[in-house]
């Protein structure tokens, strides 16, 4: 991945073999507005909660605006209010932000956005570039099958598919109870042999009952077991990487990246 800078953001750029014509970006802690580099602003995120018309929906939608058009875009993104589910929606370029967890298009231009702070990015890429997805995977959405909604509505054979798992928590920083590595045998990973789920939960040696969960080994072995053969990236880590991206799990309500993906015009 490389990093560069825009007019007011800063972005990775994820190595991966896209189709000509399919572009990536990730946003890092280095976003503001008006070309300054302001930490620990909640500027891309905007919480259910927040009105339409106060002052911090007015930042973030200038914020989003910003990228937009530092990426190049002439639609506006297709913005998630994102539920830690499995709700994939098409995307639209009405503006209007949708409940969901991921997006996909066959459309020019109309870019698909997820947004993390520790959660897993996951963009997704027909080999032909006719569509493109994003997909916002935490423990939960990978444990109730958002990895597989998505990859179905795509309606394309997963052989001919290639995947990037953005910058998330890395396991040795993401410790868990019982019951996270339990939804995972029960729900969406319950006809894998419990062996496979079990190699991506390390068994803490301090707490009994706790361990270190693998979000990129989860879904690795969800998209190895879908057909998926072309998966690149895992190799971040949120919590760890402290000048580059935002955590949750370290630093509490903080900002967040943006992972987005789209078919240029």
């Amino acid at each position: 991945m490389n990093v560069a800078a825009g007019d007011a953001f800063s972005i990775l750029d994820p190595t991966w073999p896209l189709a000509t014509g399919v572009r990536s970006v990730i946003t890092t802690r280095h976003t503001g507005v008006a070309g300054s580099n302001i930490f620990d602003e909640k500027l891309l995120g905007l919480s259910a909660s927040i009105p339409d018309d106060s002052d911090e929906a007015h930042t973030v939608q200038q914020a989003r605006s910003q990228l937009a058009g530092d990426l190049g875009l002439n639609l506006p993104p297709q913005w998630l209010q994102q539920a830690h589910g499995a709700e994939a929606i098409e995307a639209s370029a009405n503006g209007k932000i949708a409940l969901a967890d991921a997006t996909f298009t066959r459309e020019t231009g109309l870019a698909c956005a997820v947004l993390t702070a520790d959660c897993l990015p996951i963009l997704v890429s027909a080999k032909d570039a006719s569509i493109v997805a994003a997909i916002h995977a935490g423990w939960r959405g990978l444990a109730s099958g958002i990895v597989g909604a998505t990859l179905s509505e795509l309606e394309v054979d997963a052989r001919e598919l290639m995947v990037y798992l953005g910058p998330a928590i890395c396991a040795q920083h993401f410790e868990v109870g019982r019951e996270v590595r339990q939804a995972f045998l029960a729900g969406c990973m319950a006809d894998l042999k419990s062996s496979l789920v079990s190699r991506c939960f390390r068994p803490s040696d301090v707490k009994p009952g706790h361990y270190f969960a693998d979000l990129y080994a989860l879904a690795r072995a969800q998209l190895r077991a879908l057909g998926v053969i072309d998966i690149y990236g895992g190799g971040y880590c949120t919590f760890d990487q402290t000048s580059l991206f935002y955590s949750h799990r370290r630093s509490g309500d903080v900002g967040r990246m943006a992972s987005l993906i789209w078919i240029e015009s």
